[in-house]
């Protein structure tokens, strides 16, 4: 669902027995690869293939299309995750997302208020 400044959604990840929503790299041997500034840099990064990486490029892109279109387009800052576990809880959610823009006028980070 597309918000003014947010976009809510489900994200199946299909095929993995455990997912890691941690952003932090730990590999050390990920690590070893550089030194020095860029050691850093690869330690606090997130890890390939995790949930910050695919977040961080789903923004990445579609702030850059929606910049040419509107130059002032902006994020709300982070992301909030949630491991859905069964049925129940997938069609709560559902319902909450598809409900989302009802509550538009109400919601904390709408700028218009």
């Amino acid at each position: 669902m597309i918000m003014p400044n947010h976009v809510h959604g489900i994200l199946w990840i299909d095929g993995y027995k455990n997912i890691d929503t941690d952003n932090v790299a730990d590999n050390v041997n990920e690590r070893n690869k550089t030194n020095g500034k860029n050691q850093k840099m690869v330690q606090i990064s997130p890890k390939r293939g995790s949930l910050s990486t695919v977040v961080r490029s789903y923004k990445s892109a579609v702030t850059r299309n929606s910049r040419r279109i509107y130059p002032d387009f902006d994020w709300q800052s982070n992301y909030y995750d949630r491991v859905i576990r069964n049925e129940q809880e997938l069609n709560r959610i559902r319902i909450y997302i598809m409900q989302n823009p009802q509550m538009w006028e109400r919601d904390r980070n709408n700028t218009l208020l």
